[in-house]
């Protein structure tokens, strides 16, 4: 069943990763390795997981720290304009000209009919399309993990098969995993589960920014999964590239959305008593980090994420910030709605990083690179 889905990894040697994955839990919430309570000491726990989750395939690998960039249009055209202009100073200047304005016109050619080539694509027919020069205008952002698919064959199959006769033909993105720090130590029970709601939105919100990135990124993709941590509690979507793209638009990277800050306010988190000593008081403060990539609608609206579930005049529950266990008929990763808040290795967490699990093994296999 998939309440009690085991990650690959850990069956190989379950005392070792079990041992493994309990210091990691400790370490990332201990107060004295960890007293300002902030993300990265997370980062070892969740690469463990990731690392087992990918262990029983070859084509996934965990990347931490994954580089999402794209080169806005006009910048782009300005650096090739300069680089045609540097190649006249070297070759006959008709000849120059008129080669440029041949590749322009087959380039607008191939722009008309893009649309209709992603119908008919596949990772054999999918160019590179991020440059090997240095770009000095790229616009980046970078994901604390993901989970790249490789595609890729050997140079030659007459010389040994060593990393060096390998050629990557294809590395997709079918997962982006955003950290955040955890919940409040001082709270429990409800309030500490709206505290890490809180984390979970911010982590929604950059993942919902990166999404965008890797879609400008990679043209051919359709979806990926998108993962929201912050200790150990996450939550997971499936972000369909129409849906994203069509809540962000370019925008200079000084054109801020105001956004209304208020309920992610750490006074509002902050604990009856203003005298009781609580080490996340000395946390550093969370600043929100606006891209070139701005949403249209307001923060919060967006993503998928849902309004509170408490209605008015209703008691607050446990229940009604953690995702329920599923039949195993309804088993579904959401698409283009956040779940509610998982703690790991919990039944409806396994069940969620058991589909996780099933789309990777999909995805590995998949010859369009659609997803990922």
């Amino acid at each position: 069943m998939s309440t009690h889905f085991v990650l690959p990894g850990r069956q190989v040697d379950p005392t070792l990763s079990y041992t493994k994955l309990g210091l990691a839990k400790a370490y990332a919430l201990s107060r004295a390795c960890n007293p300002r309570n902030v993300e990265y000491y997370a980062y070892a726990l969740w690469c463990q997981y990731w690392m087992d989750l990918t262990n029983d395939s070859k084509y996934l690998i965990v990347n931490p720290q994954y580089l999402l960039y794209y080169v806005p249009e006009e910048t782009s055209d300005e650096a090739e304009e300069d680089e045609r202009d540097g190649e006249e100073h070297h070759d006959d200047g008709d000849d120059a000209n008129e080669e440029n304005k041949d590749d322009e016109d087959d380039h607008d050619g191939e722009e008309d009919n893009f649309n209709d080539a992603l119908a008919n694509t596949t990772i054999e027919t999918i160019e590179s399309r991020t440059s090997t020069k240095p770009e000095r205008s790229a616009e980046e952002i970078v994901p604390d993990f993901a989970i790249v698919r490789i595609k890729y064959r050997f140079r030659n199959m007459e010389l040994r098969k060593t990393w060096d006769n390998i050629k990557i033909q294809h590395a997709g993105v079918p997962l982006l995993a955003e950290n955040k720090r955890a919940g409040k130590r001082s709270l429990a029970k409800v309030p500490f589960l709206k505290s890490t709601n809180t984390f979970i939105h911010r982590a929604q919100d950059d993942l919902f920014r990166q999404a965008a990135y890797l879609f400008t990124m990679h043209p051919q993709q359709r979806s990926v999964v998108l993962v929201a941590c912050s200790g150990i509690y996450w939550s997971c979507m499936i972000a369909d590239r129409q849906y994203v793209l069509e809540q962000v638009i370019p925008a200079p990277s000084d054109d801020f959305i105001d956004v209304d800050h208020d309920e992610d306010s750490d006074d509002e988190m902050s604990d009856g008593d203003p005298g009781e000593d609580d080490d996340d008081t000395e946390a550093e403060e969370i600043e929100e980090d606006f891209d070139e990539l701005d949403l249209i609608s307001e923060l919060g609206c967006l993503r998928g994420q849902s309004s509170s579930p408490q209605s008015e005049g209703d008691e607050e529950t446990e229940e009604m910030y953690l995702e329920p266990i599923v039949a195993e008929e309804n088993l579904m990763i959401p698409e283009n709605t956040w779940t509610q808040l998982l703690c790991l290795d919990s039944k409806a967490s396994n069940q969620k990083m058991f589909l996780i699990h099933s789309r990777m093994q999909t995805v590995a296999r998949d010859s369009t690179g659609a997803m990922g």
